[in-house]
């Protein structure tokens, strides 16, 4: 979603479509926030600003383990809205999650009050809401299937793909370390199979905190 789709309340295009009383009256008490890129929010710390929708900027939202390994279960960008604060605002209980600023966030917050509210006055912006927890629950449900039943290696092929697709790059200022949180896997196992991929079948080039695609079709292949 691009700027030109947030509208004068700052409120992302989808919700400009909500014309009841209910909702009028949360979202002209809604109140601008910015995060800047960096901050880290942990659920549950008493430093939520409550439930947010962005229009501007990227949130990475991971679990981590009692041992400190963690997986990124998903990102939000401009329009959504993280599902996982969304439970703890219903549910009233942390969610055991930590959220990331990977770019400075612009967003619409409301407090739990006001949440609540909406939710339970406003048809339009309860079906948004359930709409967008139907969306993460299938992507969850992908990531779930993918932990359990595909290689790491396959894994591993297809994240450096969407990379390339996403940076419009070959050259990926990427870490192992990165890698590893973003698959739930550790650095070690991580960085035996980039060896094997780059000795093996010479699809890559490591350097210092970058990995090179030098054959995009080998690792299609093994993406596939």
């Amino acid at each position: 979603m691009t700027e030109s789709a947030v509208i004068s309340s700052g409120f992302p295009e989808q919700y400009s479509r909500i014309n009841d009383p209910v909702w009028k009256q949360v979202s002209a008490s809604a109140r601008p926030y910015f995060i800047p890129a960096g901050t880290v929010i942990n659920a549950g710390d008493g430093n939520s600003p409550g439930f947010m929708v962005l229009s501007a900027g990227a949130v990475r939202v991971m679990a981590t383990s009692e041992e400190g390994r963690e997986i990124l279960l998903y990102r939000i960008r401009p329009g959504d809205v993280c599902v996982l604060a969304l439970a703890e605002l219903i549910d009233q209980r942390p969610g055991g999650i930590k959220a990331i600023i990977e770019q400075d966030v612009s967003a619409i917050s409301m407090s739990h009050e006001q949440f609540q509210y909406a939710f339970s006055g406003s048809n339009d912006f309860r079906n948004i809401m359930l709409l967008t927890i139907a969306r993460r629950l299938n992507e969850m449900t992908t990531l779930i299937k993918d932990l359990a039943f595909e290689r790491l290696d396959r894994r591993i092929a297809r994240t450096l793909l969407e990379k390339v697709e996403e940076t419009g790059s070959t050259v990926l200022q990427l870490t192992h370390q990165d890698l590893a949180h973003h698959l739930g896997s550790t650095r070690e196992v991580i960085s035996r199979i980039l060896k094997e991929h780059e000795k093996v079948c010479g699809c890559i080039r490591m350097g210092r905190g970058i990995i090179e695609i030098v054959d995009l079709d080998a690792i299609r292949a093994v993406a596939e």
